[in-house]
């Protein structure tokens, strides 16, 4: 079995699970973002100017909707893991982007945006 390392590795992506880490541009757009697109997120990326300027909310939520991308105010969804039939999560080319369960190796994963080995798998 290979041991893990004890530190954690450093934040790539943004997510509800660690917060927001202002500046971070939306996924949709390109960025490092995967925080649920709720309108007070949206407020949040114009005030750090991370949306383009006279893009609307609805125009936000469109995006996603084109690619079929879900997440977690798709709420049958919650809770996946990004194990469903979206999974994986975008960062790794999938179409689900709900929050990864905190603790889990998905958690990780997707935070540190790179896969982590594990006897597990």
């Amino acid at each position: 079995m290979q041991r893990r390392i004890a530190e954690a590795p450093p934040i790539a992506y943004c997510h509800d699970g660690i917060g927001h880490i202002k500046g971070a541009a939306p996924w949709i757009l390109g960025g490092k973002c995967c925080c649920t697109p709720t309108e007070n997120r949206f407020r949040s990326y114009q005030e750090e100017g991370t949306v383009q300027e006279g893009m609307t909310y609805d125009q936000f939520l469109q995006l996603f909707a084109d690619k079929g991308i879900i997440t977690d105010l798709d709420e049958e969804y919650r809770g996946c893991n990004c194990r469903g039939e979206l999974g994986p999560h975008v960062v790794f080319g999938g179409k689900c982007m709900v929050t990864a369960t905190p603790g889990t190796l998905t958690f990780e994963e997707v935070t540190s945006g790179r896969k982590i080995a594990s006897a597990s798998r």
